[in-house]
């Protein structure tokens, strides 16, 4: 009985590492990742997981929720890589999101920001610039969306580009 147990468990963590090995470099779009090394995963509650990998000296650590017997992604970064600071989007970040997201999408509905996977900022040209990776709703579609944007002075901001990572719904 205890073999079968084990057994179970570690094809559900294969089934986890398969999932972060096929989404983390969607996920962290625009960043220098090449092939992924397994680290090592823990639960931290009862339906929260981390797993970590290596890819050319950086540290990625990546979050997944499970429901029932399945993960989605809530949060993945780079802990050691480069000038890009990760960080959880404050309410004024979300609110430019959206903002964003709603001009892009031509829609009868309005889209919906579900989730941001992916926050990092840097400071480029003397202007601070966000990186989003973001899965947007419209109805009961959902895909994933790579956003960037700049900060201007007084306040405002400035739209930089956006790009359709994927058209999957796996990622909610």
């Amino acid at each position: 009985m205890f073999c079968l147990f084990a057994t179970v468990a570690l094809s559900f963590d294969e089934v986890l590492k398969a999932y972060s090995l096929s989404r983390i470099p969607i996920v962290l779009y625009n960043e220098e990742i090449g092939d992924l090394m397994y680290e090592n995963s823990s639960e931290i509650s009862d339906n929260t997981i981390e797993v970590n990998f290596t890819s050319r000296g950086k540290r990625i650590r990546s979050l997944y929720e499970k429901n029932s017997n399945r993960y989605q992604i809530i949060w993945a970064e780079i802990v050691n890589g480069n000038d890009w600071k990760y960080s959880i989007p404050n309410q004024t970040v979300i609110r430019i999101t959206t903002k964003y997201i709603e001009m892009l999408f031509n829609s009868f509905e309005t889209p919906k920001v579900e989730r941001i996977i992916t926050h990092r900022t840097c400071i480029v040209n003397e202007r601070l610039r966000h990186r989003l990776t973001v899965v947007v709703s419209i109805g009961e579609l959902f895909s994933l969306h790579y956003l960037e944007y700049k900060e201007l002075p007084n306040g405002k901001d400035s739209f930089v580009t956006h790009h359709v990572l994927s058209k999957e719904s796996k990622f909610i």
